[in-house]
């Protein structure tokens, strides 16, 4: 499965998330010197709770009156222990959610597997919540801290002491990446995500965290609408091309 998404067209003053592409900005022009033309393009928000960013009231107001009205509906953090388990739920939720997303190939359980392998270091419980609906998984966020504020300082060298600083400084930083969001296609429009949404700012406000959200599609008028609402700021642009041949 692509882990790097696009080209960079706007956001260039800005260090790319772990995971997340940079390039120089002459690029997008030598692509379509190329030949290659636009095909969709894909937006990165960001919201710095330790420079002013607060959650609206409305939003509490709403988990509230939501879950006094829902009372078979809970949410909860994921748990390490189970991490099998909880990773099915998000590769399970992905590729339901997705499936109707521009370029979304569904995910064999066996590459899924093998990234949850990769990522385990970067799992931090506070940043990944579950809606539960009676006992059943139908939806998730799952954000990560980002390893690459770790990585530049120690200059992308993990022998013989880089693994080390990695493993004890990664849960200290202050930069987040909302990696993915699935909701369940018969609870979508329930507001879901903002039950998850008020969770992770409780958790992670108190560390005064950037959040950044990124790869969200142009044409996700549902997705975008829901950050925008959330008082995110658009931060990046990136393009993927078609060739006109």
């Amino acid at each position: 499965m692509a882990e790097f998404w696009g080209v960079l067209i706007q956001g260039f003053d800005r260090s790319p998330m772990f995971l997340t592409p940079w390039n120089p900005a002459y690029t997008d022009g030598h692509i379509r010197a190329a030949g290659m033309n636009k095909e969709i393009d894909l937006y990165a928000y960001e919201a710095d709770s330790g420079n002013g960013y607060r959650l609206n009231p409305r939003y509490y107001r709403f988990y509230d009156r939501f879950l006094k009205r829902n009372p078979e509906y809970r949410i909860r953090r994921f748990e390490p222990s189970r991490l099998l388990e909880e990773a099915e739920h998000i590769w399970r939720l992905t590729n339901q959610a997705l499936i109707h997303n521009w370029g979304f190939v569904p995910v064999p359980r066996e590459i899924f597997l093998d990234m949850v392998g990769r990522m385990k270091l970067i799992i931090d419980p506070d940043a990944i919540w579950f809606v539960e609906h009676r006992g059943r998984v139908v939806a998730y966020a799952f954000g990560h801290p980002d390893l690459n504020i770790i990585l530049k300082k120690i200059r992308g060298r993990l022998f013989p002491t880089g693994w080390f600083h990695l493993w004890r400084k990664r849960f200290r930083l202050r930069h987040y990446r909302l990696f993915g969001l699935g909701v369940d296609e018969e609870y979508q429009g329930l507001g879901l995500d903002a039950l998850m949404y008020v969770h992770l700012y409780k958790q992670l406000s108190a560390r005064k965290i950037r959040l950044e959200a990124n790869w969200i599609l142009e044409n996700n008028t549902k997705m975008n609408n829901s950050l925008i609402r959330l008082g995110m700021k658009r931060t990046k642009e990136y393009r993927m091309y078609s060739s006109a041949v």
